[in-house]
């Protein structure tokens, strides 16, 4: 896990950056930086966007890591200006 980290930030696209893979407990934390956007700007369509990108992130973590049931995968969203969104 803490190789996966050394190599953020990754670009996924323009704009879109996995931050850091943090494990903490029982948790996996996947923090992606939207670096063109900010949280006062969205709406509501771009949120449930990412809820669609959150839940098809966790699966392929999951299954990249080979992660056991008890652990959870969160994925936290930051602006560009670094605010949890």
């Amino acid at each position: 896990m803490s190789s996966a980290n050394n190599e953020c930030p990754v670009k996924i696209s323009d704009g879109v950056y996995i931050q850091s893979l943090t494990y903490s407990g029982n948790n996996v934390i996947m923090t992606i930086k939207l670096s063109d956007v900010s949280k006062y700007d969205m709406d509501d369509d771009m949120g449930s966007k990412m809820q669609k990108v959150s839940s098809g992130m966790k699966q392929y973590l999951r299954q990249a890591l080979n992660l056991p049931s008890n652990v959870s995968v969160i994925v936290k969203y930051i602006d560009k200006a670094n605010r949890t969104i």
